[in-house]
């Protein structure tokens, strides 16, 4: 349907924080998509967000968290599940600002699609 009087879509992307494995997967999605149908994308990540601005020129990239991880104990790789457990009721008690911002950024920003890992 692009190139036929439609506009190209905003399609806004939500990356895991922690490692690189979506991001990658996501980079290559982002590629295929904007060379098949020169979409607008944008995209939210803390972890990764360097990553992506070098693999993909053509994407906005808003250096901001999605999600909480794990919190791990020092030089260990078990997880700290009290300081886990803290930030996960962080994070819950600012969903409601989290989701109100988001929301009038897909409104703003006329974003047609949202994909997330």
């Amino acid at each position: 349907m692009v190139g036929r009087g439609l506009n190209p879509p905003h399609i806004r992307f939500y990356i895991s924080d922690y490692g690189f494995g979506h991001a990658s997967r996501s980079i290559a999605l982002m590629r295929a998509l904007h060379a098949s149908m020169n979409c607008t994308i944008s995209v939210r990540t803390e972890t990764s967000a360097n990553f992506i601005r070098d693999s993909c020129p053509f994407v906005s990239v808003e250096k901001k968290r999605n999600d909480i991880g794990t919190v791990m104990h020092d030089s260990t790789s078990r997880v700290n599940r009290v300081e886990t457990e803290k930030s996960l009721h962080h994070w819950i008690s600012s969903w409601d600002t989290w989701m109100a911002e988001e929301t009038a950024f897909c409104k703003e920003c006329a974003v047609d699609l949202i994909l997330s890992d």
